[in-house]
């Protein structure tokens, strides 16, 4: 017996998606990990500048802040899901890493809503095809006639009379 979809569902698949266990608190706030970071290694590269002031140290200090800038930039490139190539944006700041959008989380959502939808279907005991559950989950809804759910644009209204529609909101 198939059980109904429900929000706890959606945790549950979300939770299995990350290999058991929810992120932690940097992995959600991707963003302000950056920024926090980003001030964290100035905090601590500033400091050792002027209080070391020798030249062998401060070289030592910059290199300090080169890697560890690097390393947070990888980090949070990797988790976005995006091209190492954008670290070569660090002369501009953090803003356009925290523009970048997550391509990581929309792979993840439309996969997890494809998920429930194929659920919700079986649930509801209609048939479909495999290819149009994307195709209805990008038009926020899908028609029901004979049984069957498709994508409402494929149906000829005409031909097949009335259909139900049923949004996904």
């Amino acid at each position: 017996m198939m059980e109904e979809t429900t929000q706890s569902n959606v945790d549950d698949l979300a939770v299995c998606k990350l290999g058991g266990m929810r992120p932690n608190w940097f992995c959600r706030h991707l963003d302000w990990t950056l920024v926090v970071g980003w001030y964290a290694i100035l905090a601590v590269v500033v400091p050792l500048i002027l209080l070391l002031g020798d030249t062998y140290w401060v070289l030592v200090a910059i290199v300090f802040y080169f890697v560890a800038l690097a390393a947070l930039l990888a980090w949070h490139l990797r988790c976005k899901q995006r091209s190492y190539l954008f670290i070569l944006m660090w002369p501009l700041g953090w803003i356009p890493f925290v523009l970048l959008s997550n391509k990581k989380g929309q792979a993840e959502q439309e996969k997890l809503q494809v998920t429930l939808l194929r659920q919700k279907l079986d649930v509801a005991g209609l048939t479909y095809t495999e290819v149009d559950l994307p195709r209805m989950v990008a038009c926020g809804e899908y028609a029901v006639h004979d049984g069957m759910a498709f994508v409402p644009s494929d149906l000829d209204t005409s031909k097949v009379g009335a259909v139900d529609r049923v949004s996904l909101k």
